[in-house]
């Protein structure tokens, strides 16, 4: 299983860069959260987004027939170490355990057709995604490079939800009145 991350597109002009997450730095089925060793100074910061499941075998998929290759949606968190100094973000910040959490799936049926999901976080943020402008071109550029298989994730459409959250604070989100994500910081 591969989980990719799209968290930053530039329009026309392609996609800018990919974030490949190991799938042992997944976090699913409510559980916690644990702030890891690595950065006990650092401050987290939690990033929203839309994850998709890949439902069947492709490569060399076109843009026009992308949502024909996955069958269900959730919201997935991306905790990230705030850095000092303007460092630069290391490339592990997205290789440690926990660094994606997902949510329950959704099966597509189940969202708005129209593509523009709501987002609502127990942090307050209130926000629209609209997966689908990104989704096309993305898993067409992944197919490129890699087989698509059953049960890969591709992570969409970021937003900042948080920063600073403290140990034992329950985060909870619903994507279009779905309750899909809820997990505890550790």
């Amino acid at each position: 299983m591969k989980i990719l991350a799209a968290p930053c597109m530039s329009g026309n002009n392609g996609l800018t860069k990919i974030e490949l997450i190991p799938d042992s730095a997944l976090v699913k089925d409510g559980k916690p959260f644990f702030i890891p060793g690595l950065a006990p100074d650092h401050q987290w910061d939690y990033w929203i987004g839309v994850a998709f499941r890949s439902a069947r075998l492709g490569k060399g998929i076109q843009p026009e027939f992308a949502s024909r290759y996955v069958d269900a949606a959730t919201l997935c968190v991306l905790p990230r170490p705030v850095r000092d100094n303007g460092q630069s973000p290391s490339v592990l910040d997205h290789c440690f355990d926990g660094a994606a959490i997902i949510g329950s799936w959704i099966p597509l049926e189940q969202l708005p057709a129209d593509g523009h999901w709501q987002c609502q976080c127990s942090t307050g943020l209130k926000t629209c995604f609209t997966p689908f402008d990104i989704l096309p071109e993305f898993l067409s550029h992944i197919s490129l490079w890699a087989s698509l298989k059953i049960g890969d994730i591709f992570i969409t459409s970021h937003a900042h939800a948080a920063s600073g959250l403290t140990e034992d604070t329950l985060f909870e989100a619903s994507l279009s009145g779905h309750e899909c994500l809820s997990f505890r910081i550790k």
